[in-house]
């Protein structure tokens, strides 16, 4: 994730929004189901490979591309592999301008989005609204708690079985 630094320059940026370091806890239902829909500003493109010897695991890698001129942060939300049913939410990585990050491995087939820069632009989408804290931050998805932190829109994206890797391409 992120160095201090930079993390505190975004902090910065928020603050100049009016938004305040928040507890993070999830809204009842964030993650229930959607009907299908695209994100309200993301710009994103998938790269792919056919099988390897991670889709046997479940698995998949996900890279971010950062074609904008700012840098930006990224949070998300996914399943853990060990239990199908807790779901890990957690941020930010950092993707300087024009720059990509692989953030790591993770269980298919659904993964939630999020990005945003100092600026206040966000790609962000629909299919999830979740609670973020404007440090690094992970913890496990409760849906018995509200949300008492910054409450951002998540896209979400499924993995196709066959491919061992995604990469989401965050675009102005």
């Amino acid at each position: 994730m992120g160095n201090n630094r930079s993390l505190l320059e975004w902090a910065a940026g928020l603050q100049k929004r009016s938004v305040f370091v928040a507890v993070l806890l999830l809204s009842a239902g964030a993650l229930a189901p959607r009907a299908a829909a695209g994100p309200r500003s993301t710009a994103f493109a998938v790269a792919s490979e056919p099988g390897s010897a991670d889709a046997a695991f479940h698995r998949f890698v996900l890279r971010v591309c950062n074609r904008t001129p700012r840098m930006i942060w990224i949070s998300l939300a996914s399943r853990r592999t060990d239990a199908a049913d807790v779901w890990l939410v957690s941020g930010w990585w950092k993707i300087d301008a024009h720059g990509c990050e692989e953030l790591g491995r993770f269980a298919r087939p659904t993964i939630y989005l999020h990005a945003e820069n100092a600026e206040g632009r966000q790609w962000n989408g629909i299919d999830a609204k979740l609670c973020v804290q404007m440090n690094n931050f992970r913890y496990a998805y409760r849906p018995v708690h509200a949300c008492e932190g910054v409450l951002r829109g998540f896209y979400e994206k499924t993995i196709d079985g066959s491919w061992s890797s995604f990469e989401w391409r965050v675009a102005e």
